[in-house]
C-alpha cells in the first residue's frame, strides 16, 4: 500500500513538474514600431522559419502600412519574392482598386544603408501576404512564408 502511494506522489509531482516547463517561445511576432520588432523578425527568418505571423499592436489602414513595415514587404519584393493581399479585391470592387494599384508605390523605398541590407536580407527567402477586412481596409496581420526551394 505503502509503495502504491508513494508512486502516485511521484506520478503527482512529476505531472505538476511536466505542466510548469517552459513552453516553447512562439514563431509570431508583434509589431511595434521599434528596431526590436526589426531584429525579432530578422533574427526568425534567419533561422530559417516556414511561417512568422506579424501582428501589430496597433490599427492601421492599407494605404498607412508604417514605414518600418514597408520596408520589410519592399525587400521581399527587391528580392523577386511575392507580395499579395488577402482577400482578393472582387472586379466589381472598384472602391479600393487604386489601393491595389498603388502597392508597389507604397514599397518603393530608397536604397537602404549597409547595415540595413544586413538586417533585411533574409527576406530574400520570403514572400508576404497582407491579411486586412476589406470593410474597414484595416490590416489584421501580414504573414512572412519561406519560398519554396529551388533546385
Amino acid at each position: 500500500m505503502r509503495q502504491t502511494l508513494f508512486f502516485f506522489t511521484i506520478l503527482l509531482i512529476m505531472t505538476g513538474c511536466a505542466t510548469s516547463l517552459p513552453t516553447p517561445e512562439s514563431k509570431d511576432v508583434v509589431f511595434i514600431d521599434t528596431e526590436t520588432f526589426d531584429n525579432s523578425l530578422s533574427n526568425q527568418m534567419s533561422e530559417g522559419i516556414d511561417s512568422i505571423e506579424v501582428a501589430s499592436a496597433s490599427s492601421f489602414k492599407m494605404d498607412e502600412i508604417p514605414e518600418r513595415l514597408s520596408k520589410w514587404l519592399n525587400k521581399v519584393v527587391d528580392y523577386k519574392g511575392t507580395l499579395d493581399v488577402d482577400p482578393k479585391p472582387e472586379k466589381q470592387a472598384q472602391s479600393i482598386d487604386w489601393l491595389i494599384t498603388a502597392l508597389p508605390t507604397v514599397y518603393a523605398i530608397v536604397y537602404d544603408y549597409v547595415g540595413e541590407k544586413m538586417m533585411y536580407s533574409p527576406a530574400k527567402y520570403y514572400d508576404a501576404t497582407i491579411f486586412y477586412n476589406p470593410n474597414t481596409l484595416l490590416v489584421e496581420k501580414v504573414v512572412f512564408t519561406q519560398k519554396p526551394q529551388e533546385d
